[in-house]
């Protein structure tokens, strides 16, 4: 019988200063984690959930006490919201 472990190790291969981001949906709460490289400190918030509005604003203040440039990538957030405003269009709902 063999064990199966999970992985322990993570790579990062970004090429410029990135921003990474984890979710903990749930009805009522969402909580981020952030954190700008391996062993690096994570930093954790909580908000409402689907609060695009203080999402913004968490991911904006994790970029400073990081110590990134405000301009640097979050994987997934921008294809998400791109995605999301292109759908409200085809409902018939106007740009955000």
């Amino acid at each position: 019988m063999s064990k199966q472990t999970a992985a322990t190790s993570i790579e990062i291969n970004a090429p410029e200063p990135t921003l990474m981001l984890a979710f903990e949906l749930g009805e009522t709460g969402w909580l981020l984690g952030f954190f700008a490289g391996y062993c690096e400190r994570v930093l954790r918030r909580r908000i409402t959930s689907r609060d695009t509005a203080a999402l913004d604003l968490e991911i904006e203040q994790a970029k400073q006490q990081l110590g990134l440039p405000l301009d640097a990538p979050v994987p997934g957030v921008p294809r998400h919201r791109e995605r999301r405003r292109r759908f409200g269009q085809h409902r018939g709902e106007p740009p955000q």
